[in-house]
């Protein structure tokens, strides 16, 4: 798996310039993640929900990419 931040994602948000916590995962194929899964980062326990479908690259069932955004709070 690889993860990348790049920075994050600007968002203008009541006025304000904000920037989210989001990375593009890119990991082997498996049909079993979608995106109404989420994701724990092992290394600081951090958690993150998937905001796209993840994407088959080439639709040859070998690499899946897709974004996800970080969960704070426990709402």
């Amino acid at each position: 798996m690889s993860a990348r931040s790049y920075g994050g994602t600007e968002k203008e948000l009541n006025g304000k310039l904000v920037i989210l916590d989001t990375m593009t995962v890119e990991c082997f194929y498996t049909p079993e993640i979608t995106s109404a899964d989420g994701l724990m980062l092992l290394d600081d326990g951090s958690k993150w929900e998937i905001m796209n479908n993840p994407e088959d690259i080439e639709r040859r069932h070998q690499f899946l990419k897709f974004k996800i955004q970080r969960v704070v709070g426990d709402a």
